[in-house]
């Protein structure tokens, strides 16, 4: 996650009885930034280096999957790196008019399959792609 996620979700998680505190507590997380200098949150390091290269030590570390918390600067740099094999995306039923574009700044011509799609009564959709290849 980038520095801002992770500063958000440590705080929410932490030390609450939140459904995801107990999974998030004992996963093992990494928080990329480059001004961040230390990581309270237990099981946390810090990813200062080159991005593809950090990405590439946790693959060869054995982590089948890397997900990616949010950080919407993280996320764009992990697809301009071609770095990311699956996306899925929550849509929900809010217009806010205004906000980050997520889709901003990142390769113009990246095609996704769509995989599965999981609509919830509260009318969030769940939007499960993979990278074309």
């Amino acid at each position: 996650m980038g520095r801002a996620t992770y500063e958000a979700m440590s705080v929410a998680l932490s030390t609450t009885d939140h459904p995801f505190s107990d999974v998030m507590n004992a996963a093992r997380k990494i928080v990329f930034s480059r001004t961040l200098k230390t990581a309270e949150w237990t099981n946390t390091t810090i990813g200062a280096g080159d991005l593809a290269e950090e990405i590439d030590t946790l693959r060869r570390g054995g982590d089948d999957h890397i997900v990616v918390w949010g950080g919407i600067g993280l996320w764009r740099s992990l697809m301009r790196l071609d770095l990311i094999d699956e996306f899925r995306l929550d849509v929900h039923p809010y217009i806010a008019g205004v906000g980050t574009r997520p889709f901003e700044n990142v390769p113009e011509s990246y095609r996704l399959d769509l995989i599965s799609s999981t609509e919830f009564s509260n009318g969030i959709i769940t939007l499960q792609y993979h990278r074309h290849r």
